[in-house]
């Protein structure tokens, strides 16, 4: 969600939000 990346970002001032690597969702099973 974008939504999160936004909240990411301003709690990177505040407290520093860790940007987690997106989890490796099986492709072939769409």
């Amino acid at each position: 969600g974008q939504g999160r990346l936004r909240e990411c970002r301003q709690a990177l001032r505040r407290r520093g939000c860790r940007q987690q690597p997106q989890p490796r969702h099986q492709r072939s099973r769409i």
